[in-house]
């Protein structure tokens, strides 16, 4: 898959049904492509204004098996024990439910509040795994190309928030990120393995 929201809008509605969680939804960037495929969508995210349960994804205050599914995009590297979040994934799911989660891997380090972690599709089935989930399908997110289209999109934002010379930074950095989309969508297979995001659809 070419992004992480290619594999969002395509792949996990297949894996949506009922009662939905939002594990770390933040502000609902994705409730607003996923909700149409539940009957109900909740956000837990503990600073989020927008959030239905103010959670801990540690922690999660809602009864045990009250899911149908289950999505965690790009939160569990800003969360000090996978196994701990994997473990409440599974006790609120539903038998029979799906769990769709992703994780950066050659991406910026970045806060909110912090950032522990990077692991591989094979680090990712390893915990759900052994938490007693079964993995449907796991992989990678991205190329080469796509990478450099991260570096310049951040770039962008870099140059955002300067003074001297930022518009001339920022436009320079934009056209060649909107090159490299383009081209990684053409040629995706390029650079197996350098990837953006690792992925994992399991089920309890």
């Amino acid at each position: 898959m070419e992004t992480i929201h290619d594999f969002i809008k395509n792949e996990v509605p297949k894996y949506l049904n009922g009662r939905v969680l939002d594990i770390g939804g933040g502000e609902g960037r994705w409730k607003r492509i996923l909700s149409e495929y539940a009957t109900e969508y909740f956000i837990s995210d503990l600073y989020s204004q927008a959030a239905d349960f103010k959670d801990d994804a540690r922690k999660l205050s809602n009864e045990s098996s009250s899911f149908n599914a289950i999505v965690c995009f790009e939160v569990l590297e800003h969360i000090d024990d996978t196994e701990r979040v994997v473990s409440e994934m599974y006790r609120v799911l539903k038998p029979g439910g799906y769990v769709a989660a992703t994780l950066p891997f050659i991406f910026p380090s970045h806060g909110n509040p912090d950032d522990y972690k990077r692991l591989t599709p094979s680090g990712l089935e390893y915990y759900f795994k052994k938490m007693g989930f079964q993995v449907v399908q796991s992989g990678k997110i991205g190329n080469v190309l796509t990478i450099l289209g991260v570096y310049c999109k951040y770039k962008v934002k870099d140059y955002a928030k300067k003074g001297k010379n930022r518009h001339l930074g920022k436009y320079f950095f934009l056209i060649l990120q909107q090159i490299f989309r383009k081209l990684s969508s053409r040629f995706r297979y390029i650079g197996p393995d350098y990837f953006t995001h690792s992925f994992i659809i399991a089920k309890k």
